[in-house]
């Protein structure tokens, strides 16, 4: 029977909220969805996924299987059929991936072996876990508690998430992992709780040049609350004056997304204490 570790769920929730924000494997056509029967429908394109869970507010079940994993086949027909499972299907978006075609996603979550289910909250924690053949008995109770743990408060607290983006820039060069790192913090950011705001902005500020780019990109791409609190933190971190409105139309934003991205290229070489509106 396959195992599977969990990781620290900043260090997961990081990883996987950048994999969307960042949008760096997203398909714009998503594979066609696999179903099992009655009813289970698993999903095939992760991206798209974690997308309908956040607007759905569900939490996402991924599911890593293989073509020719006698436990995986053994789960499809039997487990995933199972009257108590279905009853529970309807609260959760179900997606399953090989972690031979998404050798990225199963590193970071470290699967070691199929079958595994991950359970992943709207906001991106990982917050359950199981690997190997789950009977329909488990794999209902495992969903019940998943479930409790998805709408539970975040553990991971703003400190946790800035030492993600330390970890991450440590080697001084952009990566999926920076990339996932800062896309979960600016999630955080973007929440209605404030309290740690202070903390994450002065770690923003601390990390310094290496989170600068992937802020810039997450003010292109993001939806409304993202894209602000990106701007906000980019801002803060850099001491730069130059203007940005999340509400503006997508040319206006282009323009002055541009115009930041020009600053950091001309400010590339040196972290001054106090940067300026140098660019316009």
């Amino acid at each position: 029977m396959a195992r599977t570790r969990l990781v620290k769920p900043a260090l997961f929730a990081a990883a996987v909220m950048g994999m969307v924000l960042a949008g760096a494997w997203a398909s714009s056509t998503a594979p066609p969805a696999q179903t099992y029967e009655p009813r289970l429908v698993f999903g095939q394109d992760f991206e798209a996924a974690m997308r309908q869970g956040a607007a759905a507010r569900k939490p996402v079940v991924l599911y890593f299987g293989g073509a020719a994993c006698v436990w995986c086949r053994k789960m499809e027909v039997s487990t995933f059929t199972a009257r108590p499972v279905l009853a529970l299907s309807e609260r959760f978006v179900w997606v399953k991936v090989d972690p031979n075609d998404r050798p990225d996603l199963a590193g970071v979550l470290e699967v070691s072996g199929v079958p595994a289910i991950f359970v992943i909250a709207a906001d991106g924690r990982v917050v359950n876990s199981c690997g190997g053949y789950v009977a329909p008995e488990a794999l209902t109770e495992f969903l019940r508690k998943s479930l409790d743990k998805a709408n539970a408060p975040p553990e991971s607290s703003g400190v946790e998430l800035i030492e993600a983006i330390r970890t991450a820039a440590a080697g001084g060069e952009p990566s999926p992992r920076l990339q996932a790192a800062v896309g979960m913090a600016v999630n955080r950011l973007a929440q209605t709780d404030r309290s740690v705001r202070p903390a994450m902005l002065e770690g923003f500020k601390a990390i310094g040049r290496p989170a600068w780019p992937v802020l810039c990109d997450l003010m292109a791409e993001s939806p409304l609350a993202k894209r602000a609190a990106a701007a906000g933190a980019l801002a803060y971190a850099t001491g730069a004056q130059l203007p940005f409105d999340p509400f503006a139309d997508a040319p206006q934003r282009a323009a002055q997304v541009a115009a930041w991205r020009a600053w950091i290229a001309a400010h590339a070489a040196t972290r001054p204490a106090t940067a300026t509106s140098e660019a316009k």
